[in-house]
């Protein structure tokens, strides 16, 4: 007959939680997670773009998937008004589908960019419907913005939405006519209007989401290297290259736009080609 006592019912309780509580320490240590915003006061309308990058800071090799929110399996994004309430996710839905994801190894990043106004964005009234749907909004205030992936968590940034004023009041109200137009499938007259923006407002914050909807990517990758845009136009830019012709573009992007979010996508991108090709050499 075996007599379990007190103490051993109690010392084997608390050996099974150190050890649970080991692998959530081990699990939290494996990644390091930053984000940054490129600045503090942001313009109604105007995108936020919230880079993210994701360390291994392990010494191991591990396995992770794609940095798309919302948070199943990749990062997940919180974001709080001044009143400390979260502020409801309005962006696209993602399937719950398995994900076999990458490898990611000891010391290497992985790096994304998020327009914030593509995942929170909030209807004020009936009239700001339509700029909500094509340009996104968050209200006149105070944010408080951090990310996490599993257990890692970043730090928090805080930034504000104030009204634009003057020449950049005139921008907006431009860019809403336009995809007003656009709405209405008068697409030549509203690509007049993003035309009119670029031109007459070159510097306005706006003038990146207007030059998008009116000219080549190519273009856009020329004049603007630093907007979160750039990852749809290297995507549709190298859509048909092949792998070589890939390589040699991206890498030249990196070089011509260093620092750049341009240059970061390109070099993501040169990530995912070399563990492509490494993946395809083990197979074979």
């Amino acid at each position: 007959m075996i007599i379990i006592t007190r103490n051993a019912i109690f010392l084997s309780v608390f050996f099974l939680m150190q050890l649970i509580h080991s692998g959530s320490f081990a699990e939290d240590q494996r990644y390091q997670l930053d984000i940054n915003l490129s600045k503090n006061i942001y313009l109604l309308h105007e995108p936020i773009w919230l880079d993210v990058t994701l360390t291994n800071i392990s010494d191991d090799t591990t396995r992770i998937v794609r940095l798309a929110p919302p948070n199943q399996g990749g990062v997940g994004i919180e974001l709080r008004n001044s009143l400390g309430n979260e502020m409801p996710y309005t962006g696209p839905s993602i399937l719950l589908a398995p994900r076999k994801g990458f490898l990611l190894d000891a010391n290497e990043q992985y790096y994304d960019s998020f327009d914030l106004l593509e995942l929170f964005s909030t209807y004020l009234n009936p009239r700001c419907i339509l700029c909500t749907y094509y340009c996104g909004l968050l209200p006149v205030g105070s944010y408080t913005v951090q990310a996490r992936y599993r257990k890692a968590k970043s730090q928090e940034l805080i930034f504000k939405v104030v009204e634009p004023a003057e020449e950049e009041k005139e921008a907006l109200q431009l860019l809403i006519n336009g995809f007003t137009l656009q709405s209405k499938k008068k697409f030549d007259l509203g690509n007049k209007i993003f035309q009119e923006i670029v031109n007459k407002y070159p510097n306005s914050v706006y003038a990146a989401k207007a030059f998008k909807e009116s000219f080549q990517y190519s273009e856009f990758l020329q004049r603007y290297p630093n907007s979160g845009y750039c990852q749809s136009s290297l995507r549709s830019l190298t859509r048909d290259f092949q792998r070589e012709e890939k390589y040699e573009y991206l890498s030249r992007v990196v070089n011509e736009y260093p620092d750049t979010r341009a240059a970061k996508f390109a070099k993501r991108m040169l990530m995912m080609l070399k563990k492509e090709s490494d993946k395809n050499s083990n197979d074979e």
